[in-house]
């Protein structure tokens, strides 16, 4: 499946919003309105350190979904806060497609060491596909969902992943 993952800009915004999840899964994921204010104004206090990146998911010139990452200057770790598909294009491998970018996009930094994404209980679709992308699951991320984790690149030093740790995994 060929897709495209571009900015999201003052031309194309108002298409992103416009995309939505079918009512089942709407509180799975949060509307790309929101996200997309979180992804301007951040998060702010400890975290206000975080880069919030949001992505248009494009199927040659038509928006199909959006995704939306975290990374902390050194964009060393990475965190998927958004992976949504437009309830009237799922089912065509787009999300699997824009996943496999994102990780292709992490690892692109030689420093990346690891990636999370997390899903709400109950997103079967969402387990699934994460675990087929190489994603390992550790247990609840602690707002009602479950967190999955993934190295990105071999480094020259021993490090500690931060969400394994957190979740009390010794890998």
């Amino acid at each position: 499946m060929s897709i495209t993952l571009q900015a999201v800009t003052a031309e194309n915004w108002r298409d992103v919003v416009e995309l939505e999840v079918g009512a089942e899964q709407s509180a799975w994921v949060a509307p790309n309105a929101h996200s997309l204010l979180e992804a301007q104004y951040g998060f702010g206090g400890e975290l206000a350190h975080l880069r919030i990146v949001p992505l248009a998911m494009y199927a040659g010139d038509a928006p199909v979904g959006m995704a939306m990452y975290n990374t902390g200057p050194a964009f060393d770790r990475f965190f998927i806060m958004r992976l949504m598909v437009d309830h009237r294009q799922q089912g065509r491998g787009y999300g699997r497609a824009a996943l496999n970018q994102l990780l292709a996009l992490f690892r692109a930094h030689p420093q990346a060491k690891e990636v999370a994404i997390s899903y709400n209980t109950g997103n079967a679709a969402a387990a699934r596909l994460y675990a087929s992308c190489g994603f390992a699951e550790l247990g609840p991320d602690g707002a009602g969902g479950v967190l999955m984790w993934q190295a990105l690149n071999p480094q020259p030093e021993p490090w500690e992943s931060l969400w394994n740790e957190a979740c009390g995994n010794d890998d």
